[in-house]
Formats: structure tokens, C-alpha cells, sequence
């Protein structure tokens, strides 16, 4: 069971850090087998025992967590406007 945790884990990594607009979402959907949440668990968790591009995963996973914090203010911005 290890191993086939490990396979998916890795293979998750490198479909999020090498496809250009992947998100956890996206990587969950492409795979089909396993949620989001799982997905979030494999590349924070897991990653880190298995593959040395845990950073840039971590890197990648803040820069997303960033972005969609910057485009849910600008559409709060743009509600209390309309107002």
C-alpha cells in the first residue's frame, strides 16, 4: 500500500510543478482517483519523504495560496464599489 501511496505522490509532484497552470484542484481532477484534500495531503505530507523538490512544491503551493487571495480582494473591492 506504501508503494502505491508513494507512486501517486510522485506522480502528483510532477504533474503540479511541471504543468504551467496547475492548482491542487486541477491536479486532483487530472487524476481522478483522489480529492483535493487528498491531493493537499500527498504534495504537504507525504512529499517530503519521498522527493528533494519538496521546497518547490511548497514554493509553487504559497504562490497559488497568494494569488487567490489577491483575486478574491479585488472582487470584494469591486462588490463594495458597485454599492
Amino acid at each position: 500500500m506504501e508503494d502505491k501511496i508513494k507512486e501517486r505522490t510522485l506522480r502528483e509532484k510532477n504533474y503540479f510543478l511541471y504543468s504551467s497552470r496547475a492548482t491542487l484542484r486541477s491536479t486532483a481532477n487530472h487524476f481522478g482517483e483522489v480529492s483535493k484534500s487528498t491531493v493537499h495531503r500527498d504534495l504537504t505530507k507525504r512529499l517530503k519523504y519521498y522527493s528533494p523538490e519538496w521546497a518547490k512544491v511548497q514554493f509553487k503551493l504559497q504562490k497559488n495560496k497568494s494569488k487567490a487571495y489577491s483575486q478574491g480582494a479585488k472582487v470584494t473591492k469591486n462588490e463594495n464599489l458597485e454599492k
